[in-house]
């Protein structure tokens, strides 16, 4: 017997099926850094942080033995990955009540409905794990850690960023003193931030993301005024930026300077009723879109399927089929692999 293809989606394999071809809304962060994306059987895993990539090797002799090195550059931490899970209830009045934009008169299969109705669910909780996993990255490039609290779960993710690529800006000198004091030199902060960057073996930094009221300080400065590049359309790049600020966030030129060439961006995305900002008001962060960041997904634990993927969804009935429950699960961490390669600055403390 032929069934409704919209019915479908109430069985587990179509809901993971029609899971993966829902497409999350488009973060900023993400998609400037992340180049992979890595599912796990485990719930825990080894992250690989990559440090001090800027050895020089010792000359031996060709009869003397070879120097021990061991896994200089690299250090492994082992830690569980964050765990998502969200769940909606539904009754027989959101079935049965009108669809958005339908009007009295239309007459839809309940089954259609249903299957409508936990679409949708699926989408809701999918677009929400997204911005998770942009707050996760965000909070990696700013302070070098995710934390990870919420209902029975507290603990910190350490991706081992240094002390000192974490700067906070105070006075009225040129190398460390507030945006808003006419003694501060914003090219020369860039151009220190930029050496500790390359020092390091980190790729050499092309990007540097701030939030708004930094950008806003930014602008006002009447050396960057006069020297900042507004070309949108350099090497090609028209449509790359065109993109990016569909995203929430504002190209506002490139500056040129001794060991410096970065993109400037002020990204003023934010999540909750509250619109928290991804990146605090005045701090910027730089970088190079060549960083090493991947997202990490970890096993679901489910009495009806160990699940490896990025997303479980599930839906069921109560027995007295009062209420019906759609579930999307996820256990997913986005990590800074390469945390020397980011500096991070609060521009100002007023």
């Amino acid at each position: 017997m032929a069934t409704d293809n919209n019915t479908n989606l109430l069985n587990l394999r179509e809901m993971i099926r029609g899971l993966q071809q829902t497409a999350p809304d488009p973060m900023f962060l993400q998609s400037l850094f992340v180049k992979e994306e890595k599912i796990h059987r485990t719930q825990a895993i080894e992250i690989d942080i990559k440090k001090n990539l800027n050895r020089m090797p010792d000359y031996v002799g060709r009869f003397a033995n070879a120097k021990q090195i061991g896994r200089t550059g690299f250090t492994n931490k082992i830690h569980y990955l964050p765990y998502l899970n969200e769940e909606h209830t539904y009754t027989s009045d959101d079935v049965e009540d009108r669809q958005f934009g339908g009007t009295i008169y239309d007459k839809v299969n309940q089954k259609t409905a249903l299957a409508k109705l936990v679409g949708e669910y699926m989408s809701l909780s999918e677009r929400a794990f997204a911005r998770k996993r942009e707050q996760q990255l965000a909070q990696a490039l700013q302070t070098g850690t995710v934390v990870v609290s919420g209902n029975g779960v507290s603990y910190t993710v350490d991706f081992g960023m240094a002390a000192g690529n974490i700067k906070v800006n105070t006075g009225s000198s040129e190398l460390t003193g507030d945006w808003s004091d006419t003694g501060a030199d914003i090219d020369k902060q860039f151009q220190a931030d930029a050496k500790l960057i390359r020092d390091s073996g980190a790729p050499t930094p092309n990007i540097c993301i701030m939030g708004v009221g930094a950008g806003n300080l930014f602008l006002r400065n009447a050396k960057i005024k006069a020297n900042l590049d507004l070309l949108k359309f350099d090497q090609g790049n028209v449509d790359i930026r065109n993109n990016l600020e569909s995203m929430r966030a504002t190209y506002l030129g490139t500056w040129r300077s001794i060991g410096v060439n970065i993109e400037i961006w002020v990204y003023q995305g934010g999540y909750g009723s509250s619109h928290t900002q991804y990146i605090s008001d005045l701090k910027y962060i730089m970088t190079s879109k060549q960083i090493d960041v991947r997202t990490h997904y970890g096993k679901i634990v489910n009495l009806k399927s160990p699940f490896v993927g990025k997303s479980f969804p599930n839906n069921w009935e109560d027995q007295n089929g009062k209420a019906g429950h759609v579930t999307l699960e996820s256990s997913c961490l986005t990590c800074l692999h390469q945390p020397d390669g980011v500096v991070v600055r609060t521009v100002d403390t007023a």
